[in-house]
């Protein structure tokens, strides 16, 4: 029997394949759609029902209902309208209006210890805000399971540090050879912002922004 369920409750491509690997032993196929909502399911009555396949994603705790399409309704009109309009009036604001210049101080050679230990706490933030969530995550996540060791730490570190050495050292070999001009940064850099504006309001639940996500479903598989 094939059927085809909505889903609600995911929040990125990790959660479709939660359920895949869930099911994917006592079904004969099942593929999850995180941006749709959808899983279509291919399984046989004999080995287990329609009843304990819901079940068994309710316990993993998303809600599952009998599949029905989606018309594009008016909010969804009003949100795509929304973003175009949004994005007219950055470029609009870009070259129209001239912003003010901010004069940050130099860090060379000769600046104090005091400016560079505040520059230090000012990038911080980052760290704590992104960072952090990732250290809580991975260390609550070994708790459970009963490990608390320090190893943990290093391999996050160093994996962190390696991955970062080698992306900007492409980047640096990119930029090498091509030479970017003022202009295409700012364009690179405006459509840089609208990405994560997107992938922000895709995090806060807003299903038209679901495919505006960096987590493709064949590398969260691999991992």
């Amino acid at each position: 029997m094939k059927k085809t369920y909505t889903i609600k409750g995911m929040h990125c491509n990790s959660c479709s394949n939660l359920i895949e690997n869930k099911l994917k032993d006592k079904v004969n196929s099942i593929s999850v759609n995180y941006a749709q909502e959808k899983a279509e399911i291919d399984f046989n009555e004999k080995n287990i029902s329609e009843t304990e396949i819901k079940e068994i994603i309710k316990e993993l705790g998303y809600e599952i209902k009998d599949y029905k399409k989606n018309k594009f309704t008016t909010k969804n009109y009003i949100i795509t309208g929304a973003a175009i309009i949004g994005f007219l009036a950055i470029i609009f604001l870009l070259k129209y209006i001239s912003l003010p210049t901010l004069q940050i101080p130099d860090i060379g050679e000769n600046t104090s210890l005091v400016l560079l230990f505040l520059a230090g706490i000012l990038t911080g933030f980052h760290c704590i805000s992104m960072c952090g969530g990732f250290v809580l995550s991975y260390t609550t996540k070994n708790a459970i399971k009963g490990y608390n060791g320090f190893n943990q730490h290093l391999i996050y570190g160093g994996a962190k540090v390696l991955s970062y050495a080698f992306i900007g050292g492409i980047f640096g070999l990119i930029g090498g050879i091509i030479a970017f001009s003022i202009q295409l940064r700012g364009i690179v850099a405006i459509l840089a912002g609208i990405f994560m504006v997107f992938y922000a309001l895709n995090m806060f639940g807003i299903k038209f922004f679901r495919k505006f996500q960096f987590n493709p479903k064949f590398l969260t598989k691999a991992s």
